[in-house]
């Protein structure tokens, strides 16, 4: 049962820390640039991802009389 309690205070400690260290954390990570190579890696990705999307048709809702209409197409 406490195990919940002392997790949320580690975490809610964790975060006031790091909130009072936020200029030290940011200076550390801009030496590492890693926006830049996170921008490399995803834009691949992302191309995919958008040549993916504009393939795909879009889904349209489909009323009870649609369905009727489509299934005699069908048999016709």
């Amino acid at each position: 049962m406490a195990l919940p309690f002392i997790a949320g205070i580690a975490l809610g400690a964790g975060i006031a820390f790091a909130f009072t260290k936020r200029d030290e954390i940011a200076k550390s990570f801009k030496g590492l640039n890693l926006d830049k190579k996170l921008k490399l890696l995803n834009s691949p990705t992302l191309k995919s991802v958008k040549e993916k999307v504009v393939k795909k048709p879009r889904k349209t809702k489909s009323t009870a009389k649609q369905t009727t209409q489509n299934a005699e197409n069908l048999r016709s």
